[in-house]
């Protein structure tokens, strides 16, 4: 209830009073006029005071009850503004620390990535360190095959030196014809055989002194001897294998070998003359 409504209240109640004492003055003088009473001052009196008493009394309990209600109204603000206060300071404990756990997410996800970040520089300089190590590793063994390989390039010289310096004899060239044949029967394996061509490199060119048919089978067999080196040179050189390459060198294998069989047969025959 505001101070304006209480006012208009105790207003009434005063007025009211002042109503009812001045209606009873009014009741008693004509009450006494027609009972013809004897007049007393000292009775108008008594009522009148008597009436203001009341009025005095009904404005003092109506005063007392709007200071009461106006104490009430006064505890309630204070306590609304209270409780106001107190749902202020709760949402603000609240939102710091809601804003102290965001805080606190946002450290903890900077230091994960952190992490992950070290991680991966870790992870990528381990990769580099690796292959690093793998290239060093493959360029020594390949500078070791090369050397073997120098060396046994050598070796293949200095053989064909001495082997050109061997005279040309039936004995020679049967001796390689036969280890052609053995190697064009043998069965094929990962690793092709070459076939050797030595004797027939060196002394080729004396083939004249030798009858035309053996001739004729010598230049063939060398031919196609010459085609299965080939092949066994690209597979072990550039590591070129392929189905249709064995394939080849097997067909050229069976045709070495049933030409050396014949080459073998005439050159025996002409050792025994």
């Amino acid at each position: 209830m505001d101070w304006w409504q209480i006012g208009l209240i105790i207003l009434g109640f005063i007025v009211a009073g002042i109503a009812t004492g001045v209606l009873a003055s009014y009741l008693f003088r004509r009450f006494a006029k027609k009972s013809e009473a004897i007049p007393s001052a000292r009775a108008s009196k008594e009522v009148e005071l008597a009436a203001r008493e009341i009025t005095k009394r009904e404005a003092k309990e109506f005063k007392e009850m709007a200071r009461q209600e106006a104490e009430e109204a006064k505890r309630a603000r204070e306590a609304e503004a209270m409780a106001k206060k107190e749902v202020e300071l709760a949402a603000r404990e609240i939102s710091k620390r809601e804003a102290e756990e965001v805080k606190e997410m946002a450290r903890q996800e900077a230091n994960e990535a952190k992490r992950a970040r070290e991680a991966e520089a870790m992870a990528k300089k381990e990769t580099e360190l690796a292959a690093k190590e793998i290239a060093k590793r493959e360029a020594k063994e390949v500078k070791e095959m090369a050397r073997q390989e120098a060396e046994e390039a050598e070796k293949a010289r200095e053989t064909e030196v001495v082997e050109e310096q061997l005279k040309f004899t039936a004995d020679g060239l049967l001796a390689e014809v036969k280890n052609n044949r053995r190697i064009a029967t043998e069965p094929l394996t990962d690793k092709l055989l070459p076939f050797q061509t030595d004797v027939w490199g060196t002394h080729q060119y004396e083939v004249n002194k030798l009858p035309a048919n053996l001739q004729n089978e010598l230049e063939q067999v060398y031919t196609d001897i010459r085609l299965a080196n080939s092949i066994v040179w690209m597979s072990t050189e550039f590591n070129r294998r392929s189905p249709s390459l064995d394939e080849h060198y097997r067909q050229l294998c069976t045709s070495i070998a049933e030409r050396l069989n014949r080459v073998k047969t005439v050159i025996e025959q002409l050792e025994k003359k």
